[in-house]
């Protein structure tokens, strides 16, 4: 499965590596991952979604670039309808509602390491996401005004030295 991860600018004086992307591409090591830095990368978003072709569009969002990550998940679902978008990140897990848009198919609440790999292996055997725990799934019929649905919160619990080093060579 193709992924292409996207992290949104902003204007902060330090530009750290996008560290939570390069981990959660560590936890599906069997798919083809592509990682967009915006602050860096010279391509567009809709350049990269047209190169890379993904079967799933993931997007970090810091409150400082809701709106641009906004843009990226709205860009990938005109590109392709078909294209599973997905947010996460400090804002997504603070304020959900504001990714309760049409062009979202999920949120990822909290720590996403493990809800990430899940998702993935559920879309790519077909399966039911409303049992993987962390998420909210806004209904594309209603949003953004009818309520989504939330699964279980996921346990805060997770053992550090049980998740893979960060993929460090995809930035």
């Amino acid at each position: 499965m193709k992924i292409l991860m996207f992290y949104p600018g902003h204007g902060l004086l330090a530009e750290p590596e996008p560290l939570g992307l390069e981990c959660l591409a560590a936890m599906v090591p069997w798919c083809d991952v592509h990682i967009v830095d915006l602050r860096f990368d010279k391509e567009s978003p809709r350049q990269a979604i047209e190169r890379v072709r993904p079967r799933v569009v993931a997007v970090t969002a810091t409150t400082m670039c809701v709106y641009q990550a906004q843009d990226v998940l709205q860009t990938a679902k005109r590109i392709d309808p078909e294209i599973f978008t997905v947010v996460g990140g400090s804002h997504a897990s603070s304020w959900p509602g504001d990714f309760n848009l049409p062009f979202v198919d999920a949120i990822v609440l909290g720590l996403g390491e493990i809800a990430f790999r899940e998702l993935i292996e559920t879309l790519s055997n077909g399966g039911d996401l409303g049992a993987i725990q962390g998420l909210v799934l806004p209904d594309p019929h209603t949003a953004p005004h009818g309520p989504p649905r939330t699964t279980p919160a996921r346990p805060i619990k997770c053992d550090l030295d049980a998740l893979p080093f960060p993929r460090r060579d995809l930035t």
